[in-house]
């Protein structure tokens, strides 16, 4: 069970084992006590003004004082909430709404002999504010480890967001290692948490674990624990539809040091592309294996340490040869890490090539690399792992604004080899069974962003961890640039011709040029397909039975005449234009029906199927300006795909004939004159939503009813004999009787809800 100190400023008291403890500064204790120390359990952290209540409920039972009115700002720090402060030497004064709160830095764990560079992390609560009106907080915090400028951050919705405190910039002082600022709490806030820098939790990691849940790119594992039991997690992340022979093995780990959290975030916004599942992240997945450990010292982020684990070890330095240090974290690390490497006698079958030790410095100003010296056997690496360093930094600047704002990165010799780095250098890359390790240290910044004068975010690192993504695709040579298919205007051009025999893999394509590019293979191709200017014409079955499709404004999608084609996607709101002609489109996944309802609606135009975005068809206009109507129908399955084409109306189940299996749907369907919901299935031909006369009206003018197929080959209109008199004064009939015996009590062949369809279409 867990526990902490948790301090409180003036009027609080705790009674604890029947005693009262007198305050700071105030020696009696008849005064009022300027702090007490409660000690308390993670069950009992979800509120500091419930403890502090607790406190003095306690106290007044034991009859030793009067309850004073609340009259302060509390200050407190929550277990395992990475929050750290001394506790005991918090001083608040002042009166009113303008405070003056002076709070000392605290080392990792209390440990005053770890030296001033492991106490660098503050964190903290201030409840008790005026939420009316707002606070003024003198803020103080002394005993700074650190001296340069960070504009602090704050919580005001108890720890799911932090910000940068708009208009502050603290001024240190050498002196009194004093970091100071104001700040102004806004109305409505009766707490805030106050931070040095973006706090990356506990709390914050679990919920990003559970956004990852059931994604098919990641696994999760357990691969040790630390020294208080906590989990150490790694994620695995690959396309494990792709057999992982010949894929490189990438390793990244963070919060080495805990409360460098930049690293945290940049090894969040890493794995968080890689399992969004785009084109680009599929394509680099399909060819490596990530492993990413984001929080590998889980006890130093809920201690709130900065450097140290709960046991003040800094696990940066036990890497060192015999590699057999006994500290669990590193034990964790270490393990997997030679799991995956395997030995000389049985290598790994993906053993690492790349390892990434994210880490975050004071002092500098924009984020580098600890690239090392070219100087082994003396110190530092080989030539050959110097070059790869080099490429592996050109490839990060080449892919991130951000870490290209550094021209140069400082050289390290790993003085004492106690580094991973090293300890991958000296165990494997120097080994012949192995090929060299490309091992590095990349290290954020808590003030410079992107953007000059402005402080960067925690989606600034993010951002960074999504370009480290492409960096890797470049550093080994896998292309993830999109396929393209262009055609000048005024061109019309089979895909062979475009230079693109066979589209193939899961890299997107994209249509350019104001000309046809002609699909005509059996395309394999599982990313996305983009038809940003022109045309792209599905000249086969197949052209692209596995890709979504997205038709953007100035593009359009088009059909070879009479085409039953089937697509991995669609996605017909995006601006463009979807001509069916006179063929169909079974879309295997992702199209709502809502989407296709919208895009018909926009494509339909004035009812002719004119529109200028959608889905519209060029056949239906062109039979509409000789007389004849023609329309789009539709059809979802009950697989989950939507099948929309080229129809006339009262076709209902699109075989391109009316016949009585058609009227049986509509008369089946219950919904004839009735004012319930209806779709074209129904005899909603007019898409107004309801299935009424006007659907009868357009059922009879088609003149198509046993009159054979109206859908010629090639793709044609066909011409089609008249029904005789007979025929469609039997279907009226028919239709007339049934939709009386609805009004009249719901009775005959609509209670039976019997319906044929070619393909047994469900509606969804």
């Amino acid at each position: 069970m867990e526990t902490t100190k948790i301090w409180w400023p003036k009027p609080f008291f705790c009674g604890m084992h029947g005693r009262i403890v007198p305050g700071r500064g105030h020696p009696s204790s008849s005064s009022w006590m300027a702090s007490f120390v409660h000690r308390c359990t993670r069950q009992q952290h979800g509120s500091i003004r419930r403890l502090a209540i607790r406190g003095i409920a306690a106290a007044a039972m034991l009859g030793s004082i009067a309850l004073p009115a609340v009259a302060q700002p509390l200050v407190g720090i929550l277990p395992g909430e990475s929050m750290n402060i001394d506790t005991a030497g918090v001083v608040v004064t002042g009166s009113s709404n303008a405070w003056r709160i002076t709070a000392p830095m605290r080392d990792d764990n209390g440990n005053a002999s770890l030296g001033t560079s492991f106490r660098r992390w503050w964190h903290f609560q201030v409840e008790g504010l005026n939420a009316a009106a707002g606070s003024t907080l003198a803020m103080s915090i002394t005993k700074s480890g650190y001296s340069d400028i960070i504009t602090p951050v704050w919580s005001l919705d108890g720890g799911l967001t932090y910000e940068r405190i708009p208009g502050v910039v603290p001024t240190y002082s050498s002196s009194t290692q004093t970091q100071s600022f104001t700040i102004t709490t806004p109305p409505g806030a009766s707490s805030i948490r106050l931070a040095k820098y973006y706090p990356y939790t506990i709390g914050m990691f679990d919920r990003f674990r559970t956004s990852l849940a059931g994604n098919p790119l990641v696994r999760e594992e357990t691969i040790g624990r630390s020294a208080q039991g906590r989990g150490i997690v790694m994620h695995t992340l690959t396309d494990t539809t792709v057999p992982d022979a010949g894929k490189q093995r990438v390793w990244v780990h963070a919060s080495v040091h805990p409360s460098e959290t930049p690293a945290s975030f940049t090894a969040e916004g890493l794995v968080g592309w890689l399992a969004g599942g785009s084109d680009e992240a599929r394509t680099l997945l399909a060819n490596t294996i990530f492993n990413v450990v984001t929080m590998a010292n889980p006890d130093g982020v809920a201690l709130g340490n900065y450097r140290t684990t709960s046991t003040s070890v800094n696990l940066e330095t036990q890497w060192a040869a015999p590699f057999t240090s006994t500290v669990p974290e590193i034990v964790a690390l270490r393990s997997t890490i030679e799991r995956f490497m395997g030995t000389a006698a049985a290598p790994g079958a993906n053993p690492i090539t790349m390892l990434l030790n994210l880490h975050a410095s004071h002092d500098e100003t924009y984020p580098f690399h600890f690239v090392h010296q070219a100087t082994y056997p003396t110190s530092g690496v080989t030539a050959d792992v110097r070059a790869l360093e080099n490429r592996w930094v050109t490839a990060l600047k080449g892919r991130s604004g951000f870490a290209a704002l550094r021209s140069t990165d400082p050289q390290s010799t790993l003085s004492g080899r106690g580094y991973v780095e090293s300890m991958m250098h000296d165990r494997y890359t120097l080994k012949p069974e192995w090929d060299p390790v490309m091992a590095i240290t990349f290290e954020g910044t808590y003030q410079a962003g992107p953007t000059a004068g402005v402080p960067n975010t925690d989606d600034d690192y993010r951002r960074l961890g999504a370009d480290m993504g492409w960096a890797v695709a470049d550093y080994y040579g896998i292309s993830l640039a999109p396929i393209t298919l262009f055609a000048a205007a005024g061109e019309t051009l089979p895909q062979a011709a475009a230079g693109q025999g066979l589209l193939a893999g899961t890299l997107p394509a994209r249509k350019t040029g104001a000309g046809t590019i002609v699909l005509d293979a059996a395309n394999t191709i599982t990313g996305s397909t983009t038809i940003q200017q022109g045309s792209l014409r599905l000249a086969h079955v197949a052209a692209l039975v596995s890709s979504t499709i997205s038709p953007l404004a100035g593009g359009t999608l088009t059909l070879t005449p009479g085409l039953l084609a089937t697509v991995g996607g669609l996605k017909p709101r995006a601006g463009g234009l979807v001509d069916v002609g006179t063929g169909s489109i079974t879309v295997a996944r992702g199209l709502s029906q809502a989407d296709l309802l919208a895009a018909l609606a926009t494509g339909r135009g004035d009812g002719s199927w004119n529109g200028t975005a959608g889905i519209v068809s060029s056949a239906a206009v062109a039979a509409a300006a000789g007389g004849i109507t023609r329309s789009i129908g539709w059809s979802a399955m009950g697989d989950g795909s939507i099948t929309f084409g080229f129809a006339a109306p009262g076709d209902t189940n699109l075989d391109w004939s009316i016949d009585v299996l058609d009227l049986a749907n509509i008369l089946g369907s219950g919904k004839l004159d009735s004012g319930l919901a209806a779709v074209w299935c129904d005899g909603d031909f007019n898409y107004d939503g309801v299935v009424d006369s006007l659907d009868v009206a357009d059922f009879l003018a088609s003149n198509l009813y046993d009159a054979g197929s109206y859908h010629a080959a090639g793709g044609s209109v066909a011409a089609v004999p008249e029904p005789t008199v007979a025929v469609l004064v039997g279907v009226a009939a028919g239709l007339t009787a049934v939709a009386v015996g609805l009004a009249g009590g719901r009775q005959g062949l609509g209670s039976g809800r019997q319906r044929m369809f070619r393909a047994s279409p469900t509606v969804a």
